[in-house]
């Protein structure tokens, strides 16, 4: 046996969620940090890790200065830790979110001690533009506990790397076989049953004697079953072997550990999340001791023990380098209309974030109280709406039941407590976007701001009723060419409604009219340039608006035998190749239908796996009708086709193509009917740059298989949003504003891809999948739009990407004086 040593770090995993309510659960471990502290101070063998910041920062922002400074020498001498990560993430974080989740602690805190280290538990993926920020602030050792829940580690755990950044930087990585491993080290499953919520009295907390026994009889059995794992850990047999398995989270025991020292991690087993420290543990580590047991065991920190593992095998360690995939990440889009929000409030951030910087850098901020170009209030409002967003991307989106009880008051009010983070980060980041611009105190009757670093063309919409007069057009004071108002159909409130055609399908209430004629205005904008604040003059009826026309290249386009265009070229650019926006689903067919996924996923013989897919998913691509133009003008031409499909009530897709630029936009509307049965939407699009696409996670670019962690998930990759397609000259920049899950080459459900597929120039939008079986959202129904912008040969540079894709995603904002 190579195992000497086994080091034992105790926490509790934050779930902002999932066993109680997320107020109530945020309330408890802001309370374990303070019993962790008492226990750590009281018991020379007892250590505590707190495994993120944030509860760390609500115990320190009500604690009285005695405990605080009892706080810091516990730190200081070992007996616990902070890890540096504010929660257990996603993979959807910006990176403004990244920086505010690695600063979370309070500063006067963090001025007198620093987290050297972070730790993620119960997620699939790590995002390395999270790491790289972690290293700016001083943390250099990542500890991560998989779930391998209908996911897969990227390499046997446990285990231990470096992982090298692309500036060449490296992490040091513990690869943890879970954040429990180390209770089902010693012992078995003691939480049976149900998940109980902190308040039910019928259940009651583990005691000393229920689990960690420290008789000499227990600890003997829990040394036979340490000893009996170990073999497993370090061979590779076991097959037939109770301990193949973990108890509870069922992770897989791999062979081949290297190491003379062991980590493991032990959480409190009464409900494995959200439980508070258990002392007795140090009961049964002096028990061990006293019996002259090998491996020896400690309790330490989680800082600790990753420290004395590198130290002990600096020349063992391998190098690996790559983008870590979430698996998991295909459970926020089971709320696709809360991920939108969520984008649109991200977008509405960053804009006036460089609206402000822009106007500092010029010197235009007279007056303003801090160096970021906003006064005190405003970034106040700033990190509130900022601190609300990465709530939001919290790895816990609901109740424990909320696929199995999705009407249970308990899936609801989780449910409705998450998707409020999204929701508040949109009206903020909206009202602070006002604030600003009013304190601005922007004049002219009317005003255009481009808040983005690329210029922008594109049709600016209004409600007509905004205007306080009778207006036909405007005049760009600079250039004094004239814009008409083209009139649109649109909402008017608080009427009844005097035919049927003034109710669209989408006004399920039929309530007011939403289709009365001359109710929007539109108008063309014509490159604004970046950050220009262009005015305009109202011109009434009487005036004679008249422009020139400006003829440009004219686009060659080709039809399918639905007159829908599949392919559209200009000046030699291709914009629109093949599919373009295709809408088709993928479901499980028979009995328990997510267990067929799961049966699926855990069969590890790849042809046999394939064989299961074969035979259980069915995928239907949506029937289209003939499409129409239902607009040709100086600037656009508009293509409008319906779409059917047995999961949607109605489904509407509209293409755009620019006749001024190399650029088309789709924008997809559908009504899915209610369901519970577990299906994955995807949209097709098609490059028509035959290439493997570079996508971005929060602006760090990677390259899907040959730029990923080996073993990482490759069925899907949670992004920015975009894909880059270069080669030969010739580049393809496809964008989805409102969801950030991309598949390559065709549906990958359950099927554990370990290689790029044939045709990774065909992108699959994944824009819904409810197939999750516990803590995500069941039945997302209504009404879903989504929206897509391409350009084709613009000559980016990679680095350029996020901005361009930010201009892309925040159109110019309009002020309206007069």
């Amino acid at each position: 046996m190579s195992i000497q040593n086994i080091d034992i770090i105790h926490h509790s995993h934050t779930d902002f969620g999932f066993t109680d309510h997320p107020l109530y659960a945020r309330r408890l471990q802001k309370e374990y940090v303070g019993q962790g502290l008492k226990l750590a101070m009281e018991d020379p063998d007892f250590y505590w890790t707190a495994e993120t910041a944030l509860p760390a920062a609500d115990w320190w922002e009500s604690a009285a200065e005695c405990d605080r400074d009892l706080l810091i020498t516990a730190l200081r001498t070992g007996k616990m830790d902070i890890c540096g990560m504010a929660f257990n993430t996603t993979a959807f974080h910006t990176p403004e979110e990244w920086n505010r989740i690695l600063k979370w602690l309070p500063r006067e805190l963090t001025e007198r001690w620093r987290p050297s280290s972070i730790m993620q538990n119960d997620v699939n993926g790590m995002p390395r533009a999270a790491l790289t920020r972690a290293l700016d602030q001083g943390m250099n050792a990542l500890w991560i506990g998989p779930n391998t829940y209908n996911a897969l580690p990227p390499c046997a755990t446990p285990s231990a790397f470096y992982w090298e950044m692309p500036d060449g930087r490296r992490m040091f990585v513990w690869l943890n076989s879970g954040y429990c491993d180390g209770y089902f080290l010693f012992n078995e499953n003691w939480r049976i049953g149900p998940v109980p919520a902190a308040s039910d009295l019928r259940y009651r907390l583990p005691g000393p004697g229920d689990i960690w026994k420290a008789d000499e009889e227990s600890v003997l059995s829990a040394h036979k079953r340490c000893v009996e794992t170990i073999k497993l850990l370090e061979g590779n047999s076991g097959e037939n072997m109770e301990q193949s398995r973990d108890g509870f989270t069922q992770n897989k025991i791999y062979g081949g550990y290297p190491y003379e020292r062991l980590l493991v991690s032990v959480t409190n087993n009464y409900r494995i999340d959200n439980d508070p420290p258990f002392g007795p543990i140090a009961d049964f580590v002096r028990k061990w001791r006293e019996l002259g047991l090998k491996p020896e065991i400690r309790m330490t920190t989680a800082t600790e023990a990753m420290r004395c593992l590198e130290e002990e095998n600096k020349d063992k360690i391998p190098v690996k380098k790559g983008e870590w995939v979430d698996w998991w990440a295909n459970g926020t889009v089971s709320a696709p209309v809360e991920l939108a929000a969520g984008k649109k409030a991200a977008v509405n951030l960053k804009a006036v974030e460089m609206l402000a910087k822009n106007r500092l850098e010029k010197g235009q901020n007279a007056g303003e109280q801090d160096n970021v170009g906003m006064s005190k209030k405003l970034c106040a409002d700033y990190q509130d709406a900022l601190e609300q967003l990465c709530m939001f991307h919290e790895h816990t989106y609901g109740s424990w039941q909320s696929v199995a009880s999705p009407f249970s008051v308990d899936t609801r009010m989780m449910t409705a407590e998450k998707n409020i983070f999204a929701y508040r980060a949109l009206a903020l980041s909206e009202n602070l976007t006002a604030d600003y611009l009013r304190d601005r105190k922007i004049t002219g009757e009317v005003c255009l701001i481009n808040p983005n670093k690329y210029p922008v063309s594109t049709w600016i919409r209004f409600p007509y009723h905004c205007l306080r007069g009778t207006y036909c057009g405007v005049e760009d004071l600079r250039s004094h060419k004239k814009y008409p108002f083209i009139m649109e159909e649109g909402p008017s409130n608080f009427k009844r409604p005097e035919a049927e055609s003034h109710l669209s399908r989408e006004n399920v209430s039929k309530t007011f009219s939403d289709c009365v004629p001359g109710q929007i205005g539109r108008f063309w904008a014509d490159n604004l340039k970046p950050f220009e604040e262009r005015e305009y003059r109202l011109i009434s009826g009487e005036e004679d608006i008249a422009c020139k026309q400006v003829a440009g290249p004219p686009l060659e386009i080709e039809l399918d035998h639905r007159h829908w265009p599949t392919r559209v070229c200009r000046e030699g650019a291709v914009v629109v190749e093949g599919e373009f926006g295709s809408f088709l689903s993928c479901r499980p067919k028979g009995f328990a239908p997510r267990w067929v996924l799961k049966d699926i996923f855990l069969e590890d013989d790849e042809r046999q796996r394939a064989r299961m897919r074969e035979q259980a998913l069915e995928i239907i691509t949506a029937k289209a009708e003939d499409a129409v133009i239902t607009e040709d003008n100086e600037y656009t031409v508009t293509y409008r086709q319906e779409f059917s499909h047995p999961s949607l009530e109605w489904g509407l897709r509209e293409l755009i193509l620019y006749k001024q630029e190399n650029r088309a936009s789709l924008n997809i509307k559908f009504n899915r009917k209610p369901s519970f049965d577990p299906e994955v939407f995807y949209l097709a699009f098609q490059s028509p740059v035959h290439t493997i696409p570079v996508f971005c996670n929060a602006d760090l670019p990677y390259l899907p298989g040959a730029g990923q962690l080996p073993g990482s998930c490759m069925d899907y990759y949670a992004t920015d949003g975009f894909a880059w397609y270069e080669q030969d000259g010739h580049s393809w920049l496809w964008n989805g504003r409102d969801t950030s899950l991309t598949a390559l080459g065709k549906p990958h459900v359950s099927e554990r891809v370990s290689k790029m597929p044939e045709h990774p120039e065909r992108l699959l939008s994944m824009i819904f999948d409810n197939t999750w079986d516990t803590n995500f959202v069941c039945n997302s129904y209504g009404i879903m739009e989504f929206c897509y912008e391409v350009l084709a040969d613009g000559g980016f540079q990679t680095d350029e990407l996020p901005d361009v894709v930010q201009t892309v995603n925040k159109e110019p904002i309009l002020i309206i004086n007069k």
